[in-house]
């Protein structure tokens, strides 16, 4: 590299990384006894219910390990539509927390606010350990310069599925492969009331359009997965890059194309698959209404239906896979301990979130909450309750991707599918076009 053809603005960022990186490893490498018998009071902000966080960090368990690493840990649940900027008003105020719980589509946007993890006190083999580290979908947090957030809970997508509208169908059991959707006798066939004036009254499933499917971005994520196609990916300089459409590999450009038409094409009226369309209301709701056979959302959602319908007959399953892909795959949020920059305590903070995120740990927070573990040592445990048995198999083939800004890249999901079901483009330039533009987002990531 050479120094005098850098700018002076890349000087100064190379100059605050260093000092960054310098000051990680000092803060970690300080001696945690060196508090003596003070007690350290670590506040932590997220999204999860306030309650279910309380009721966790009091259990016995938990107050004596915080006990034995001389903490006490306090929990503020905030709004997860304002989340973002109460933590930017609460740093720039001086009043903000030690650490934030955050998900992976959040980690870029948190880069520049968290202290980062050197290896040199978590290890990367300790975190990917086959048998005691954590899941997958959590090397997400992993950067070059060490890990950005430990993992604390993962929430991933299954299949709800009404058992009345199944059986009423004949239907014994729930599809397991998208291609039970197409067969003339199939699942669609079975359920789907469409009127001469193409007016749904009862349907399958709801996918094709976007402002009415719950999730719609994140289902297509999984579908794209599915299809062997990644979205974001790295390249040969370490920097993060869009791979919806890569002229360098056809098969990359062909799974995005392929799990877009597959999506959109259960908006087309001309399609024998016609299950769904903008006139019809939120597919949630459609579903807890008993109108709906099939409807994909979060395993934290069961708590949710069951209150919004006591009597709606429903069960749960693992989303439906593709006959071609090579790994069963579905779409999960996991969420991450992330020390905070403008905390006055990082060692007592690191040494909090540590103690959240052990194997030990997450038995009492699966217990409490109805969650699966991130750590693979317990979800090698499978319970016997049918819906956690479905749950821990999800949270163990879900994936994710770093999003540059989640109400931007919503926007070109939106556009994507907006754009193939007006005509006005063919899936292959409808992705073409979402690459560029999520390309142009990524660019302020780059190294």
């Amino acid at each position: 590299m050479n120094i005098g053809s850098l700018s002076k603005f890349q000087l100064f960022f190379l100059g605050l990384l260093v000092v960054a990186i310098v000051l990680a490893v000092g803060i970690f490498a300080l001696n945690k006894s060196s508090n003596g018998g003070v007690v350290s009071n670590v506040v932590i902000w997220g999204t999860l219910p306030d309650t279910t966080m309380k009721t966790f960090l009091q259990r016995p368990e938990m107050i004596a390990t915080f006990t034995a690493k001389k903490v006490a840990v306090t929990y503020v649940s905030k709004p997860a539509n304002t989340f973002d900027q109460d933590v930017v008003e609460a740093i720039a105020s001086g009043k903000g927390p030690d650490a934030v719980m955050i998900s992976q589509d959040a980690a870029l946007q948190y880069l520049d606010k968290i202290i980062m993890i050197p290896y040199s006190s978590f290890s990367e083999s300790s975190f990917k350990d086959s048998q005691k580290g954590y899941v997958q979908e959590a090397e997400l947090f992993l950067t070059k310069q060490g890990i950005e957030a430990l993992p604390f809970t993962l929430d991933p997508i299954v299949m709800y599925w009404n058992r009345t509208m199944l059986t009423n169908a004949g239907i014994a059991s729930p599809p397991t492969l998208w291609s039970q959707f197409y067969i003339p006798d199939g699942v669609i066939a079975k359920i789907n009331k469409i009127d001469t004036n193409h007016n749904i009254i009862k349907t399958a499933l709801a996918l094709g359009t976007y402002s009415n499917v719950s999730h719609a971005k994140d289902i297509l994520s999984l579908l794209m997965f599915q299809a062997g196609s990644k979205i974001v990916g790295m390249n040969t300089t370490g920097s993060l890059q869009s791979v919806l459409s890569s002229s360098n590999s056809s098969a990359v450009a062909s799974g995005a194309e392929a799990a877009l038409s597959f999506y959109t094409q259960f908006a087309d009226p001309a399609k024998s698959i016609y299950s769904w369309n903008t006139a019809l209301p939120v597919s949630r709701d459609a579903f807890v209404a008993g109108d709906l056979a099939l409807y994909f959302g979060y395993a934290s959602e069961l708590n949710n239906i069951y209150a919004r319908n006591p009597n709606l007959n429903f069960d749960v399953a693992l989303i439906p896979q593709s006959q071609s892909s090579l790994a069963n795959v579905t779409f999960g949020k996991v969420y991450g301990l992330s020390i905070l920059k403008s905390t006055s305590n990082a060692t007592a903070t690191y040494d909090a979130i540590v103690a959240l995120t052990t194997s030990a740990s997450q038995a009492v927070w699966s217990n409490v909450s109805g969650f699966p573990p991130v750590t693979r040592d317990l979800l090698a445990i499978k319970p016997t309750s049918a819906f956690m048995s479905v749950f821990y198999t999800a949270t163990l083939q879900s994936r994710g991707w770093l999003d540059p800004n989640r109400s931007l890249t919503d926007a070109i999901f939106g556009e994507m599918v907006g754009s193939v079901l007006s005509g006005s483009k063919q899936s292959s330039d409808a992705v073409r076009d979402g690459n560029e533009r999520l390309g142009q987002l990524l660019n302020a990531f780059s190294n």
